[in-house]
């Protein structure tokens, strides 16, 4: 017989099997890489489609326990019943044991005769027959007592053991979304060091370059106006090496732009 989680968990996994080949069929241009928070989207729809299937699973766990309520009532009344049949029982067995004293009374004030006797006989008979049915009522009411307690010692472990499947499934969606994170972190890690490395390498650009302009002003004070050509052709060089500190600069800008 079928577990009542096996079938929501194989629909589940359906939706979600449909679910990611929607997703990869989607050109890259409108395929969504995350939501504004920063999660992609595939978490966030499985855990909208784990939430529903949950939903479900404690409806029909309800729907259930009702069920189990309607037996256990039906259950009940049965024992009722045979309760109330050991007590008319015991009402006729007080009934004939106030016969058979009253026989007896009579029997040893008259010297009971051979009829007597035998009627003494049969309503031994009888007494023996009213405790028979006793033991037999009292056995049934026994058995039907322990059949509701092993029906409810089922239903817990079965619900016991729905419950650690959903633990264990929890668990492992917990896992994989810790993997993910790990990852992302890792890949943050990564450009953060590329940008400092690329900070520092642009910030003794700056400083090369700082030193190499005061230099210049240096040798502009103390040389004359006939180096014009020589000083325009370091200014040249200048300007090549700011547009590389401009190209580095952007280059760390694009870096950045995903964090």
């Amino acid at each position: 017989m079928e577990e009542p989680g096996a079938t929501p968990h194989w629909y589940l996994g359906l939706v979600l099997g449909e679910l990611s080949r929607v997703v990869a069929a989607l050109p890259e241009s409108v395929r969504p890489d995350s939501n504004p928070y920063g999660f992609p989207w595939e978490l966030v729809i499985c855990a909208v489609v784990h939430g529903f299937f949950c939903r479900s699973l404690f409806f029909f766990r309800s729907v259930r326990s009702r069920l189990y309520v309607g037996r256990e009532k039906k259950l009940a009344v049965t024992l009722s019943g045979l309760i109330e049949e050991k007590r008319k029982l015991l009402e006729k067995f007080s009934h004939v044991q106030k016969e058979y004293e009253g026989y007896e009374v009579e029997s040893s004030l008259k010297n009971a005769s051979f009829e007597k006797e035998a009627t003494c006989e049969k309503l031994n008979r009888s007494n023996s027959e009213l405790e028979d049915e006793i033991l037999l009522a009292e056995v049934k009411m026994n058995l039907t007592i322990f059949q509701m307690n092993e029906e409810r010692l089922k239903i817990a472990i079965k619900d016991a053991l729905n419950e650690n499947s959903q633990l264990q499934e929890n668990e492992k969606q917990l896992l994989q979304e810790a993997e993910v994170w790990k990852e992302q972190v890792s890949e943050l890690n990564k450009q953060k060091i590329t940008f400092e490395d690329s900070k520092v390498h642009a910030e003794q650009v700056l400083n090369d370059k700082e030193n190499h302009i005061k230099t210049l002003n240096a040798a502009m004070l103390g040389e004359d106006i006939t180096d014009d050509g020589n000083l325009e052709l370091e200014m040249n060089s200048e300007s090549e090496n700011g547009q590389g500190i401009k190209l580095v600069f952007l280059e760390l800008s694009v870096t950045t732009d995903p964090l």
